[in-house]
């Protein structure tokens, strides 16, 4: 009875381990030292906790993620949104927050879109440009912080870029 007992103890372990990196995820940017003084911070709220279990077995398999979280969507709506690279798979999720859900999605690179670009900008390490493009466009709903957050289990490196949202229309910053 007690081998029984601890045979499946190592059966439930073993799945419990292997099944569970989308929530390592969650769990990682639950315990980050990010910036938590946002208004905007919604990282840390259920609505995320919600993202990475619908993701549980899209993540399984990575260990790389590059999250975008953009409230007030790129300066001209009030409509929240996210987005996450899959670094290690290259699969690309797309996000919209509700009022008491999200959709999320897969989704194919969405080229010529603000995600694109703000991401295409912080992979060649543009930061302070990405940072500034907010003064040059200017929108009048007002500027809205973005944070990509960028997540490596594997090499346990976690970085946080904040900027400024900014007017953006076909493919490139814009004058609203």
């Amino acid at each position: 009875m007690g081998k029984e007992i601890k045979i499946i103890t190592s059966i439930v372990l073993i799945i419990l381990l292997s099944g569970c990196q989308s929530n390592r995820f969650y769990k990682t940017v639950r315990t980050l030292k990010f910036e938590k003084t946002s208004k905007y911070s919604r990282l840390f709220d259920n609505d995320q906790k919600r993202i990475f279990t619908k993701l549980k077995k899209e993540l399984k398999n990575t260990n790389h993620i590059i999250y975008l979280y953009m409230p007030d969507y790129k300066a001209m709506s009030r409509e929240d949104r996210g987005f996450i690279f899959d670094v290690d798979n290259g699969d690309y999720f797309s996000i919209i927050f509700g009022k008491d859900n999200a959709i999320v999605e897969k989704t194919e690179y969405p080229k010529d879109s603000y995600e694109a670009f703000a991401l295409e900008k912080y992979l060649d390490k543009k930061y302070e440009y990405l940072q500034n493009l907010y003064k040059d466009y200017v929108s009048p709903l007002g500027a809205a912080e973005n944070t990509i957050y960028d997540i490596n289990l594997k090499e346990k490196k976690y970085t946080q870029l904040s900027f400024y949202n900014f007017p953006f229309l076909d493919g490139k910053p814009s004058d609203w």
